[in-house]
């Protein structure tokens, strides 16, 4: 049995909500206070618990964003870069479809050879890799972002670990497409300061 909370997008109508409030799956409970559906239920491992409701939900038209206990970041940021590497692949996974799959051009959240990936389609994308035990890249640009046109420009990769993928980044970084890069190593979340 695994205990574990999911929250509702806020794209989702409100009967949609409504009706899974009056009549939440078997295992889980509903509580207004958050709006969120809390649930005990069983799996092999608690994110096979997850996905089997998160993917029940999601057949049934409702967008279903991952919950988190408090012990579940405690302030560890090693649990924190695993926690939302898992997250982001099992949402990827969730959110698969042959369609995409045989697609040239992805949008959406994907996971792939070279690591978990999200495309919003506009000027909104992300990627994070595993670089080795313990080490994670997390990089990509948000087009509300004013890094990348900052006068003089920043050097996002300054001070970074040799274990970085600099070609890729650099050839980012040089046709604007870049807005930050953060790495973890060591139990810690760095970047360039700036």
């Amino acid at each position: 049995m695994h205990a574990f909370t999911l929250f509702f997008d806020w794209s989702n109508g409100g009967a949609q909500v409504r009706a899974i409030s009056e009549n939440p799956p078997p295992g889980c409970r509903w509580y207004a206070e958050g709006s969120d559906l809390h649930c005990l239920r069983m799996g092999e491992a608690r994110f096979d618990a997850i996905a089997d409701i998160a993917g029940e939900l999601r057949r049934n038209g409702l967008a279903v964003d991952f919950g988190h206990e408090k012990d579940e970041w405690d302030n560890d940021p090693d649990r924190i870069a695993h926690l939302l590497w898992a997250r982001w692949a099992l949402s990827a996974a969730i959110d698969a479809t042959t369609e995409a799959e045989a697609s040239t051009y992805r949008t959406g959240m994907w996971v792939d050879h070279d690591g978990l990936h999200y495309e919003d389609g506009g000027c909104t994308w992300w990627a994070m890799l595993r670089v080795g035990e313990g080490r994670f890249v997390l990089y990509g640009e948000d087009e509300s972002s004013g890094v990348k046109w900052h006068k003089p420009q920043i050097d996002m990769l300054a001070g970074g670990p040799d274990w970085l993928p600099f070609d890729e980044l650099r050839e980012r970084a040089a046709g604007y497409e870049l807005g930050c890069v953060y790495w973890f190593e060591d139990g810690a979340w760095a970047r360039e300061r700036h």
